[in-house]
């Protein structure tokens, strides 16, 4: 006798099930691994999206992220002098409070941003280059979720230039005795200035 056992089966009056099953089988497991691969790409584009947003501050922000808000004093000063101080204790969450939030900055607004996270409220910082400044706050909390901020424009003035006179030493006692110094042309350097108790 010849042919296969589904044959042969079919044949005799019965109905063989195994084959059409296992062809059942064999494309739910087709579907669960297409699902499972969809997933995982989700999954990818959804923290590229998240590491996106912490280097570059373009935060699309969630219903559940933090409100990141800040203010700086003072509004305005001089390039190389002024300290200007960050102040990040208006920033809000839900969950969390402020001290527990993670901050970053990029006090000039030009994308970059100069800090890592840190839970710190208040930051520093002195301009070197005068210009306007654009300061940013990047928020999150302890979920994840992010939020960004750019609430004050800063003014950086040039420094004050010193006073444009001469002064001359007439020390006795100091090693540059009848040498004149300029002010002006000490711009940016150290004067050294002596001053000795006069002798009773």
């Amino acid at each position: 006798m010849g042919g296969s056992r589904t044959e042969l089966a079919e044949s005799a009056g019965i109905t063989v099930w195994g084959e059409p099953i296992n062809r059942i089988a064999g494309v739910a497991s087709n579907y669960m691994r297409q699902v499972a691969f969809v997933i995982f790409l989700m999954w990818i584009q959804i923290a590229a999206s998240a590491s996106w947003a912490q280097e570059d501050g373009d935060v699309q922000k969630s219903p559940y992220a933090p409100t990141a808000d800040f203010h700086v004093t003072p509004g305005q000063g001089y390039a190389g002098l002024t300290s200007f101080r960050f102040d990040a204790s208006l920033c809000t969450d839900e969950r969390d409070s402020c001290r527990q939030l993670l901050k970053r900055w990029d006090y000039d607004g030009d994308g970059t941003w100069d800090t890592r996270f840190a839970h710190s409220n208040l930051s520093f910082y002195t301009f070197e280059s005068p210009g306007t400044k654009y300061p940013r706050l990047l928020v999150k909390d302890n979920s994840g979720y992010l939020d960004s901020c750019q609430v004050a424009t800063l003014e950086v003035a040039e420094s004050c230039p010193p006073p444009g006179f001469t002064m001359t030493d007439i020390n006795p006692f100091s090693p540059t005795l009848g040498q004149s110094f300029s002010l002006s042309d000490g711009h940016n350097h150290r004067l050294l200035l002596w001053f000795v108790k006069p002798s009773k």
